[in-house]
């Protein structure tokens, strides 16, 4: 459940805080590490976006 916790929360930081906030991610291989993975690509890229 911690990385479920983590995304959750992270994600209410990023309301909170702004673009920059990013997800542990846990090296496990499995969807919710990819999720976290994708999660943060995402904020990468819209963080990018909104600076240009």
């Amino acid at each position: 459940m911690a990385p479920i916790h983590d995304l959750a929360n992270t994600m209410k930081k990023v309301e909170e805080k702004g673009l920059q906030e990013r997800v542990k991610v846990y090296e496990t291989k499995d969807e919710l590490s990819a999720l976290a993975t994708m999660f943060n690509t995402m904020m990468d890229k819209l963080e990018h976006s909104f600076r240009q």
